[in-house]
């Protein structure tokens, strides 16, 4: 095997600006894994995309899902070290590989890490999800692939968007009528750090199921952010 194969991708589009994820599996990760995220990914682009709500610059989208011959670093002090460690060694690989175009890269590791770092609109933003933490059940391993990558293409100081929040993202989730977990909101849904002051989320305790069902303060704020984007280079900034 080559040090990556890319196993499935969709494409909706063409432009310039592209709400593009990549998925990569590190050794380890299951192929059944990666199906999972790909599947959640492809269904909430394929929203933000088709969304009638949202203003339409959104013309060009793609999900790639690659497995790939890689074994993550999974090392460092505190979980903020370990987050460096393996953001540095992706941003890496990715530049060794050829992997400039922009958009998000997702990756799926066997570490005890999750997160995802902003800017894929204007560049290359990496992200990643543990698979040990939010492997079961399998809807909640697909509602948190999308959660780390739409942080990314979500830009909280835009005015739009940080108006529908009390200052954090998570605020863009919700728990729906029928008690599922939005992305957005997952693994949030019963902690303090999720609140319920913004102009989205809702809350229930006793939720623990998830849905790869974007709300609409979701999808307007990925394609809010590209708003944001265009019109602060456009003004020369």
């Amino acid at each position: 095997m080559t040090d990556f194969d890319t196993v499935s991708e969709r494409t909706w589009g063409n432009g310039d600006d592209c709400l593009r994820v990549h998925i990569f599996a590190e050794n380890g990760v299951s192929r059944e894994e990666l199906d999972i995220a790909y599947d959640a990914l492809t269904d909430a682009v394929g929203q933000v995309y088709n969304d009638d709500e949202r203003a339409s610059n959104i013309d060009y989208a793609q999900v790639l899902a690659h497995d790939a011959n890689e074994d993550l670093p999974c090392s460092g002090d505190d979980r903020q070290d370990r987050r460096e460690n393996m953001r540095q060694h992706i941003h890496e690989w990715l530049t060794d590989h050829n992997f400039t175009e922009q958009g998000c890269y997702l990756w799926l590791t066997e570490c005890g890490v999750g997160n995802g770092q902003d800017g894929a609109w204007n560049g290359t933003a990496v992200a990643f999800i543990s698979t040990d933490w939010y492997r079961s059940p399998d809807d909640y391993l697909g509602a948190m692939a999308i959660h780390e990558s739409l942080h990314t293409y979500i830009n909280h100081g835009c005015d739009d968007v940080s108006n529908r929040t009390d200052g954090n993202e998570h605020d863009l989730g919700t728990v729906t009528s029928y008690d599922n977990v939005t992305p957005l909101a997952a693994s949030y849904e019963n902690s303090e750090k999720y609140h319920e002051n913004g102009n989205c989320s809702g809350q229930n305790p006793d939720s623990n199921s998830y849905t790869y069902w974007l709300s609409g303060c979701t999808r307007r704020s990925v394609s809010d952010s590209l708003e944001h984007k265009n019109a602060w280079f456009h003004d020369g900034f």
